[in-house]
C-alpha cells in the first residue's frame, strides 16, 4: 500500500448568486462611494441577479448572437 494519496482537483463551482455578488462588489468598489446606501447596493445585486440569471437561462447559440 502506497503512503500517498492522490486527490484530483475539482474545479471551482460558482452559483448565480456568486456572480451577482461579485458583480455587486466590483460595480461598488469602482464608484465614488456617494451611492452606498442599503437600498441601492439591494437594488443593483438585483439587477445582477436577474442578469445572471438569464444568462444561465438563454442557450449558448442565442448569446453568441448578441
Amino acid at each position: 500500500m502506497s503512503d500517498q494519496v492522490k486527490v484530483n482537483p475539482t474545479p471551482i463551482q460558482r452559483n448565480i448568486n456568486d456572480v451577482a455578488m461579485e458583480l455587486t462588489e466590483l460595480y461598488y468598489s469602482a464608484s465614488n462611494g456617494s451611492e452606498y446606501t442599503v437600498e441601492k447596493i439591494q437594488q443593483t445585486y438585483r439587477k445582477f441577479y436577474a442578469t445572471a440569471e438569464l444568462m444561465t437561462s438563454t442557450p449558448s447559440e442565442e448569446l453568441k448572437k448578441i
